[in-house]
């Protein structure tokens, strides 16, 4: 995958011990950043397909977003959390956590209906057994293979010409620097655009 092939690139070693020997640091239990991400994941696509499947951003409502958007988190809660949402240690996190996901879904209607592109996939894999093949690069008589998942995909048709961008949540800070591409690293969107 992209995250890989930076990691690899990026430190051999640290490669090595995650892929390799699957070491992972001690966590006290928590909702932490991964949890968090897959949390948001799920609330984004669950809400934009309801809305695709209703019409589109420009048909429906912010309360009716809203409404979905509530319906998505009480869905993820009760088949991911199994009830921990309501002990005293979770309580506060999780109402912060349910602030934070209604105002990333609010800004990404917004910024869809100030947009032309609307959402016309999601979760895209690519790769063997997936909807498109790996991208295959051969170098000296070695060929790599690489797969992935692009979390969402937007269309726009101007002048009966489809254009198409990519879409890969990140509820972490990242921030685009040409040197990464030109060291091999930070990839990932370069290489969705490329399978698409």
């Amino acid at each position: 995958s992209a995250s890989r092939m930076d990691q690899y690139q990026s430190c051999h070693f640290a490669y090595f011990l995650r892929y390799g020997l699957g070491a992972k640091d001690r966590r006290p239990a928590g909702f932490h950043a991964p949890e968090y991400g897959t949390f948001v994941h799920f609330v984004l696509e669950t809400v934009l397909r309801a809305v695709r499947a209703q019409g589109g951003v420009a048909q429906v409502s912010l309360e009716a977003v809203q409404a979905c958007t509530a319906r998505a988190v009480e869905d993820y809660v009760a088949r991911e959390l199994g009830g921990m949402e309501h002990q005293t240690p979770f309580r506060f996190l999780f109402r912060r956590l349910e602030r934070n996901v209604r105002a990333v879904v609010d800004n990404v209607v917004a910024e869809l209906q100030a947009s032309d592109f609307q959402p016309v996939l999601f979760e895209l894999g690519f790769g063997p057994g997936k909807e498109l093949p790996p991208v295959e690069i051969t170098e000296g008589g070695v060929t790599l293979r690489v797969s992935g998942v692009v979390d969402r995909v937007d269309g726009w048709v101007k002048d009966g010409r489809l254009y198409l961008r990519v879409v890969d949540y990140k509820t972490g800070r990242k921030s685009f620097d040409l040197t990464d591409i030109w060291n091999g690293m930070g990839l990932q969107m370069l290489l969705y655009l490329f399978t698409l």
